[in-house]
């Protein structure tokens, strides 16, 4: 069985993952894996000829000013995310394997074809006060530009409509491992 871990952003879906992980599951990410897309110099190539010259630097993509860019231009970040998300796919795909239970860390799973590589979803809720706090803290940026990327993605009570599983990470994480020990048990994990 593979179940999908997403979330809004700063609702702490890689901290969930890191604790499936050392309770020895195996977890994918689709984060680590656009970061090795981004390393590989042909996928440079594609972004500077196709997006942007501009966030491609010495052969390799800056990260900081491709999020920058693709912040603003939505034409931009469709151009991107036609380049890398097919290579992602593939990449998680060749990883699950045919037995047992694994879990792939998707923060936009709902919205893409990632959902076809999962059984059931698992959604990291957070209230929009909390969330709003951590990113601030995590991204070192003011409330409005909390609020404006917070803005850009399917809300976090969206997201829970589309779960088999919604784990509200709103409190201590010890309330959240609590969660998480009940779906595993619910699911024989």
């Amino acid at each position: 069985m593979v179940i999908g871990i997403t979330g809004s952003i700063a609702s702490g879906k890689t901290k969930v993952a890191n604790y499936l992980k050392s309770l020895g599951y195996k977890v994918l990410s689709a984060d680590e894996e656009n970061t090795k897309v981004l390393h590989d110099p042909d996928v440079a190539l594609e972004i500077k000829n196709k997006v942007s010259a501009d966030v491609v630097v010495n052969g390799k993509v800056d990260k900081k000013l491709l999020g920058e860019l693709v912040f603003n231009n939505p034409e931009a970040l469709e151009k991107l995310t036609s380049i890398t998300h097919p290579l992602i796919y593939f990449n998680l795909k060749a990883q699950i394997p045919s037995e047992g239970l694994t879990f792939i860390e998707v923060p936009l799973l709902i919205e893409t074809n990632f959902i076809e590589l999962v059984d059931k979803i698992m959604v990291i809720a957070i209230d929009l006060k909390t969330q709003i706090k951590r990113l601030r803290k995590r991204n070192q940026i003011s409330e409005e530009e909390a609020k404006k990327l917070i803005s850009l993605q399917m809300s976090s009570e969206e997201k829970a409509k589309y779960g088999n599983y919604v784990i509200d990470n709103s409190r201590c994480f010890y309330y959240t491992k609590k969660q998480i020990k009940k779906v595993l048990k619910e699911i024989g994990g």
